[in-house]
Protein backbone atom coordinates (compact mmCIF):
# COMPACT_ATOMS: atom_id res chain seq x y z
CA UNK A 1 0.00 0.00 0.00
CA UNK A 2 0.70 3.63 -0.81
CA UNK A 3 0.80 6.21 2.35
CA UNK A 4 -2.54 7.31 1.06
CA UNK A 5 -3.71 4.32 0.69
CA UNK A 6 -2.57 2.99 4.39
CA UNK A 7 -4.22 6.31 5.62
CA UNK A 8 -7.86 5.84 4.19
CA UNK A 9 -7.39 2.20 5.25
CA UNK A 10 -6.84 2.91 9.12
CA UNK A 11 -8.97 5.40 9.12
CA UNK A 12 -12.40 3.27 7.53
CA UNK A 13 -11.38 0.78 9.97
CA UNK A 14 -11.56 3.43 13.04
CA UNK A 15 -14.27 5.02 12.26
CA UNK A 16 -16.37 2.07 11.65
CA UNK A 17 -15.51 1.37 14.98
CA UNK A 18 -13.79 -2.24 13.95
CA UNK A 19 -10.83 -0.83 15.13
CA UNK A 20 -12.17 0.92 18.53
CA UNK A 21 -11.20 3.80 21.00
CA UNK A 22 -8.43 3.11 23.32
CA UNK A 23 -6.91 -0.29 21.01
CA UNK A 24 -3.52 -0.38 19.87
CA UNK A 25 -2.87 -0.86 16.18
CA UNK A 26 -0.64 -4.14 15.90
CA UNK A 27 3.19 -4.33 16.73
CA UNK A 28 4.95 -2.30 13.76
CA UNK A 29 6.44 -6.01 11.99
CA UNK A 30 3.07 -6.84 12.21
CA UNK A 31 1.89 -3.56 10.55
CA UNK A 32 4.41 -3.31 7.98
CA UNK A 33 3.60 -7.20 6.63
CA UNK A 34 0.29 -6.02 6.66
CA UNK A 35 0.28 -3.21 4.54
CA UNK A 36 2.89 -4.33 2.41
CA UNK A 37 5.20 -1.33 2.61
CA UNK A 38 8.30 -0.15 4.06
CA UNK A 39 8.66 1.53 7.54
CA UNK A 40 8.86 4.86 6.39
CA UNK A 41 5.64 4.42 4.12
CA UNK A 42 3.81 3.59 6.72
CA UNK A 43 5.33 6.13 9.84
CA UNK A 44 4.42 8.93 7.48
CA UNK A 45 0.75 7.14 7.06
CA UNK A 46 0.68 7.27 11.44
CA UNK A 47 2.21 10.65 11.81
CA UNK A 48 -0.65 11.82 9.49
CA UNK A 49 -3.00 9.86 11.55
CA UNK A 50 -1.82 11.37 15.08
CA UNK A 51 -1.97 15.01 13.54
CA UNK A 52 -5.52 14.77 12.41
CA UNK A 53 -6.34 13.13 16.24
CA UNK A 54 -7.28 9.56 15.23
CA UNK A 55 -4.13 8.13 16.41
CA UNK A 56 -2.07 8.44 20.10
CA UNK A 57 1.93 7.71 19.85
CA UNK A 58 1.94 6.02 23.72
CA UNK A 59 6.02 5.34 23.38
CA UNK A 60 7.02 1.42 23.81
CA UNK A 61 3.46 0.75 24.54
CA UNK A 62 3.16 1.42 20.53
CA UNK A 63 -0.06 3.43 18.71
CA UNK A 64 -3.83 3.72 19.92
CA UNK A 65 -6.54 4.75 18.99
CA UNK A 66 -7.44 8.37 20.33
CA UNK A 67 -10.00 7.77 23.13
CA UNK A 68 -11.46 11.03 21.63
CA UNK A 69 -11.33 10.85 18.00
CA UNK A 70 -12.16 13.46 16.04
CA UNK A 71 -15.38 12.58 14.39
CA UNK A 72 -16.97 11.80 17.94
CA UNK A 73 -15.45 14.78 19.77
CA UNK A 74 -14.36 17.84 17.80
CA UNK A 75 -17.34 19.97 16.41
CA UNK A 76 -17.14 22.58 13.81
CA UNK A 77 -19.31 26.00 14.70
CA UNK A 78 -19.77 28.70 12.38
CA UNK A 79 -18.94 32.19 13.48
CA UNK A 80 -19.85 35.68 11.52
CA UNK A 81 -18.57 39.29 11.18
CA UNK A 82 -20.07 41.06 14.49
CA UNK A 83 -18.92 38.35 16.71
CA UNK A 84 -16.44 40.53 18.63
CA UNK A 85 -17.17 43.29 20.95
CA UNK A 86 -14.81 45.84 19.07
CA UNK A 87 -16.82 45.34 15.96
CA UNK A 88 -20.10 47.33 14.36
CA UNK A 89 -23.16 45.94 15.08
CA UNK A 90 -21.46 43.87 18.14
CA UNK A 91 -24.07 40.66 19.18
CA UNK A 92 -24.26 40.11 22.42
CA UNK A 93 -25.10 36.76 21.86
CA UNK A 94 -21.57 36.01 20.36
CA UNK A 95 -19.50 36.65 23.54
CA UNK A 96 -22.12 34.37 25.71
CA UNK A 97 -21.68 31.40 22.93
CA UNK A 98 -18.05 31.66 22.97
CA UNK A 99 -18.14 31.78 26.88
CA UNK A 100 -19.72 28.42 26.75
CA UNK A 101 -17.33 26.92 24.19
CA UNK A 102 -14.44 27.45 26.63
CA UNK A 103 -16.01 26.66 29.43
CA UNK A 104 -17.49 23.42 27.99
CA UNK A 105 -14.17 22.36 26.78
CA UNK A 106 -12.06 23.07 29.99
CA UNK A 107 -14.64 20.83 32.00
CA UNK A 108 -15.11 17.78 29.34
CA UNK A 109 -12.49 17.07 28.39
CA UNK A 110 -11.34 15.81 24.92
CA UNK A 111 -14.31 18.08 23.53
CA UNK A 112 -13.44 20.38 21.05
CA UNK A 113 -14.88 23.43 19.19
CA UNK A 114 -13.18 24.57 15.70
CA UNK A 115 -13.92 27.78 14.99
CA UNK A 116 -14.66 28.78 11.19
CA UNK A 117 -15.25 32.20 10.60
CA UNK A 118 -18.03 31.98 8.02
CA UNK A 119 -21.15 34.38 8.02
CA UNK A 120 -23.73 35.60 5.42
CA UNK A 121 -21.62 37.46 3.06
CA UNK A 122 -18.63 34.53 2.96
CA UNK A 123 -18.13 33.55 -0.76
CA UNK A 124 -18.45 29.52 -1.11
CA UNK A 125 -15.07 29.89 -2.81
CA UNK A 126 -13.55 31.76 0.68
CA UNK A 127 -10.55 29.96 2.47
CA UNK A 128 -12.10 29.74 5.59
CA UNK A 129 -15.46 27.79 4.05
CA UNK A 130 -13.33 25.36 1.55
CA UNK A 131 -11.60 24.24 5.26
CA UNK A 132 -15.07 23.54 6.95
CA UNK A 133 -16.31 21.75 3.52
CA UNK A 134 -12.52 19.48 3.60
CA UNK A 135 -12.80 19.23 7.52
CA UNK A 136 -16.16 17.39 6.99
CA UNK A 137 -15.25 15.43 3.96
CA UNK A 138 -12.54 13.84 5.83
CA UNK A 139 -14.32 13.20 9.10
CA UNK A 140 -12.65 15.74 10.88
CA UNK A 141 -15.76 17.02 12.49
CA UNK A 142 -18.63 15.20 14.42
CA UNK A 143 -21.00 17.68 12.87
CA UNK A 144 -21.21 21.84 12.16
CA UNK A 145 -23.39 24.29 14.29
CA UNK A 146 -25.12 27.37 12.56
CA UNK A 147 -25.98 29.36 14.99
CA UNK A 148 -26.81 32.25 12.44
CA UNK A 149 -29.00 31.77 9.01
CA UNK A 150 -26.80 31.24 5.84
CA UNK A 151 -27.55 32.10 2.14
CA UNK A 152 -28.35 28.68 -0.04
CA UNK A 153 -25.55 28.99 -1.63
CA UNK A 154 -23.33 28.21 2.04
CA UNK A 155 -26.06 26.30 3.26
CA UNK A 156 -26.77 23.64 0.70
CA UNK A 157 -23.33 21.96 0.53
CA UNK A 158 -23.63 21.12 3.85
CA UNK A 159 -26.22 18.11 3.50
CA UNK A 160 -25.82 14.95 4.00
CA UNK A 161 -23.52 15.82 7.23
CA UNK A 162 -24.98 16.20 10.28
CA UNK A 163 -26.03 20.09 11.16
CA UNK A 164 -27.53 21.74 14.04
CA UNK A 165 -29.00 25.14 12.99
CA UNK A 166 -29.75 27.35 15.80
CA UNK A 167 -31.62 30.09 13.40
CA UNK A 168 -33.93 27.89 11.37
CA UNK A 169 -34.85 30.06 9.00
CA UNK A 170 -33.95 27.64 5.97
CA UNK A 171 -34.15 24.31 7.24
CA UNK A 172 -35.89 23.28 4.75
CA UNK A 173 -33.16 23.45 1.96
CA UNK A 174 -30.95 20.50 4.10
CA UNK A 175 -31.49 17.48 6.56
CA UNK A 176 -30.85 19.54 9.38
CA UNK A 177 -32.05 19.15 14.03
CA UNK A 178 -33.48 23.14 14.17
CA UNK A 179 -33.04 24.35 17.37
CA UNK A 180 -34.67 27.87 18.69
CA UNK A 181 -35.03 30.04 21.30
CA UNK A 182 -37.97 30.33 22.30
CA UNK A 183 -38.93 33.97 22.87
CA UNK A 184 -42.71 33.41 23.52
CA UNK A 185 -41.88 31.77 26.91
CA UNK A 186 -39.40 33.95 27.56
CA UNK A 187 -42.13 36.55 26.95
CA UNK A 188 -44.10 34.52 29.45
CA UNK A 189 -41.62 34.42 32.35
CA UNK A 190 -40.90 38.57 32.17
CA UNK A 191 -45.03 39.09 31.99
CA UNK A 192 -44.94 37.11 35.61
CA UNK A 193 -41.94 38.37 36.76
CA UNK A 194 -43.35 42.24 35.90
CA UNK A 195 -46.68 41.23 37.48
CA UNK A 196 -45.26 40.49 40.22
CA UNK A 197 -43.98 43.57 41.17
CA UNK A 198 -47.60 45.15 40.34
CA UNK A 199 -47.36 46.08 36.93
CA UNK A 200 -50.56 46.86 35.34
CA UNK A 201 -49.81 48.43 31.97
CA UNK A 202 -47.05 46.90 29.66
CA UNK A 203 -44.98 47.39 26.90
CA UNK A 204 -42.42 45.38 24.95
CA UNK A 205 -39.07 46.15 22.99
CA UNK A 206 -37.83 43.18 20.88
CA UNK A 207 -35.57 42.61 18.03
CA UNK A 208 -36.93 43.23 14.49
CA UNK A 209 -35.76 39.84 13.24
CA UNK A 210 -38.16 38.28 15.66
CA UNK A 211 -40.17 35.27 13.77
CA UNK A 212 -43.26 36.61 13.29
CA UNK A 213 -44.91 33.20 14.37
CA UNK A 214 -42.99 34.38 17.71
CA UNK A 215 -44.29 38.02 17.42
CA UNK A 216 -48.18 36.30 17.34
CA UNK A 217 -47.36 34.48 20.05
CA UNK A 218 -46.28 37.22 22.50
CA UNK A 219 -49.18 39.60 21.46
CA UNK A 220 -51.58 36.38 22.30
CA UNK A 221 -50.00 36.17 25.96
CA UNK A 222 -50.35 39.79 26.27
CA UNK A 223 -53.96 39.87 25.66
CA UNK A 224 -54.47 36.82 27.81
CA UNK A 225 -52.09 38.52 31.08
CA UNK A 226 -54.71 40.85 31.95
CA UNK A 227 -52.60 44.14 31.64
CA UNK A 228 -53.77 46.55 29.65
CA UNK A 229 -51.47 46.82 26.46
CA UNK A 230 -51.58 48.32 22.89
CA UNK A 231 -50.65 47.18 20.18
CA UNK A 232 -48.82 50.39 19.43
CA UNK A 233 -46.92 49.81 22.44
CA UNK A 234 -45.31 46.74 21.06
CA UNK A 235 -42.46 47.43 18.96
CA UNK A 236 -39.50 45.70 16.79
CA UNK A 237 -35.97 47.69 16.86
CA UNK A 238 -32.97 46.19 14.72
CA UNK A 239 -30.05 45.55 17.51
CA UNK A 240 -27.50 47.11 15.47
CA UNK A 241 -25.89 50.41 15.45
CA UNK A 242 -28.65 51.72 13.50
CA UNK A 243 -31.20 50.65 15.98
CA UNK A 244 -29.70 53.50 18.88
CA UNK A 245 -31.91 56.20 17.55
CA UNK A 246 -34.90 54.60 16.93
CA UNK A 247 -35.05 52.93 20.47
CA UNK A 248 -34.65 56.61 21.57
CA UNK A 249 -37.49 57.67 19.74
CA UNK A 250 -39.69 54.51 20.40
CA UNK A 251 -39.20 55.05 24.58
CA UNK A 252 -39.90 58.81 23.95
CA UNK A 253 -43.20 58.40 21.99
CA UNK A 254 -44.49 55.45 24.65
CA UNK A 255 -43.57 57.99 27.46
CA UNK A 256 -44.75 61.29 25.73
CA UNK A 257 -45.37 64.11 28.20
CA UNK A 258 -49.48 64.92 28.36
CA UNK A 259 -50.10 61.04 27.44
CA UNK A 260 -53.31 59.81 29.55
CA UNK A 261 -51.84 56.73 29.47
CA UNK A 262 -47.44 55.41 29.98
CA UNK A 263 -46.48 51.86 30.58
CA UNK A 264 -45.13 51.30 34.07
CA UNK A 265 -43.84 47.87 33.28
CA UNK A 266 -41.54 47.62 30.27
CA UNK A 267 -39.96 44.01 28.58
CA UNK A 268 -36.80 44.37 26.33
CA UNK A 269 -36.33 41.07 24.35
CA UNK A 270 -32.62 41.97 23.62
CA UNK A 271 -30.49 42.94 25.74
CA UNK A 272 -28.21 44.67 22.90
CA UNK A 273 -31.64 47.21 23.45
CA UNK A 274 -31.22 47.54 26.96
CA UNK A 275 -28.58 50.27 27.05
CA UNK A 276 -30.33 52.82 24.61
CA UNK A 277 -33.27 52.01 27.16
CA UNK A 278 -32.12 52.94 30.36
CA UNK A 279 -30.26 56.10 29.06
CA UNK A 280 -33.72 57.16 27.26
CA UNK A 281 -35.52 56.77 30.24
CA UNK A 282 -33.05 58.67 32.62
CA UNK A 283 -33.47 61.27 30.08
CA UNK A 284 -36.89 61.46 30.67
CA UNK A 285 -36.81 61.81 33.88
CA UNK A 286 -38.16 58.13 34.24
CA UNK A 287 -36.71 56.14 36.92
CA UNK A 288 -35.80 52.27 36.48
CA UNK A 289 -37.02 50.67 38.99
CA UNK A 290 -39.32 53.05 40.71
CA UNK A 291 -41.44 55.07 37.53
CA UNK A 292 -40.77 52.14 35.16
CA UNK A 293 -40.31 48.55 35.36
CA UNK A 294 -38.03 46.45 33.34
CA UNK A 295 -37.47 42.65 32.85
CA UNK A 296 -34.85 42.10 30.09
CA UNK A 297 -33.56 39.02 27.93
CA UNK A 298 -30.26 38.08 28.74
CA UNK A 299 -27.56 35.97 27.78
CA UNK A 300 -25.67 33.23 29.73
CA UNK A 301 -22.54 32.66 30.74
CA UNK A 302 -22.44 36.42 31.60
CA UNK A 303 -20.26 38.86 29.46
CA UNK A 304 -21.91 41.74 29.95
CA UNK A 305 -22.73 43.27 33.09
CA UNK A 306 -26.24 43.04 34.90
CA UNK A 307 -27.93 46.47 35.18
CA UNK A 308 -29.34 47.64 38.79
CA UNK A 309 -33.36 47.72 39.64
CA UNK A 310 -33.46 45.22 36.20
CA UNK A 311 -34.87 41.80 36.34
CA UNK A 312 -33.99 39.49 33.76
CA UNK A 313 -35.21 36.04 32.06
CA UNK A 314 -31.97 34.33 30.18
CA UNK A 315 -30.95 31.87 27.42
CA UNK A 316 -27.86 29.83 28.53
CA UNK A 317 -25.50 29.25 25.87
CA UNK A 318 -24.39 25.92 27.58
CA UNK A 319 -27.83 24.97 26.97
CA UNK A 320 -27.93 25.32 23.84
CA UNK A 321 -24.68 24.07 22.53
CA UNK A 322 -24.87 20.99 24.81
CA UNK A 323 -28.15 19.81 23.37
CA UNK A 324 -26.80 20.86 19.68
CA UNK A 325 -23.85 18.30 20.49
CA UNK A 326 -26.20 15.40 22.05
CA UNK A 327 -28.31 15.80 18.54
CA UNK A 328 -25.18 15.47 16.41
CA UNK A 329 -24.32 12.39 17.97
CA UNK A 330 -27.23 10.98 17.62
CA UNK A 331 -28.17 12.21 14.11
CA UNK A 332 -28.10 8.97 12.09
CA UNK A 333 -30.39 7.75 14.94
CA UNK A 334 -32.98 10.76 14.70
CA UNK A 335 -36.22 10.00 13.73
CA UNK A 336 -37.90 11.80 11.08
CA UNK A 337 -39.99 14.01 12.84
CA UNK A 338 -36.93 15.24 14.90
CA UNK A 339 -36.17 16.96 11.58
CA UNK A 340 -39.72 18.63 10.65
CA UNK A 341 -40.11 20.54 13.89
CA UNK A 342 -38.09 22.96 15.70
CA UNK A 343 -36.77 21.97 19.32
CA UNK A 344 -37.59 25.14 21.09
CA UNK A 345 -34.47 26.09 23.95
CA UNK A 346 -36.88 27.22 27.04
CA UNK A 347 -35.33 30.25 29.14
CA UNK A 348 -33.73 30.83 32.76
CA UNK A 349 -34.65 33.10 35.40
CA UNK A 350 -32.17 35.50 36.74
CA UNK A 351 -33.08 37.59 39.65
CA UNK A 352 -32.29 41.35 40.16
CA UNK A 353 -30.03 41.40 42.30
CA UNK A 354 -26.51 39.04 43.21
CA UNK A 355 -24.13 37.26 41.21
CA UNK A 356 -25.56 35.18 38.23
CA UNK A 357 -25.03 31.60 38.82
CA UNK A 358 -23.45 29.99 35.72
CA UNK A 359 -23.34 26.11 35.86
CA UNK A 360 -20.30 24.39 33.76
CA UNK A 361 -22.47 21.31 33.45
CA UNK A 362 -24.11 20.31 30.21
CA UNK A 363 -27.61 20.00 30.38
CA UNK A 364 -29.88 17.10 29.05
CA UNK A 365 -31.11 16.54 25.87
CA UNK A 366 -34.33 16.84 25.02
CA UNK A 367 -35.49 13.35 25.34
CA UNK A 368 -32.89 11.43 27.62
CA UNK A 369 -29.87 12.47 28.83
CA UNK A 370 -26.10 12.00 27.00
CA UNK A 371 -23.17 11.99 28.71
CA UNK A 372 -19.72 12.62 27.87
Amino acid sequence: MKRDEIIEHLKSRILSGEIPPGSYLPHRAELLEYCGASNVTVQRAVNHLVEEGFLCSCGSRGIMVSKTPPHRFRFGILIPSGSRPEEKDYDSRWSSILAAMDEIEEHHRGYRFVRYWVGRETRPTADEYCRLLSDLRNSLLAGVIVPRSLPPELLKPLDGFPVVMHEPLDRHLIRAVSLNHDFAAMAGMAIEELKSYGVRKLAVIMGAEQNPIAVAEIEKLLAASGLETRREWVHGVSHTSRGAAWTERIIRLLYMPGASEVPDGLIVLNENLLPYVVETLGAIGRIVGRDVRVCSHCNLPVERGRLDNIDYVAFDACTVLGKSIWFLHHFQQLEKEVFEHEVLIPPVAVRARGAVSVSSSVPEAPTRAWRF
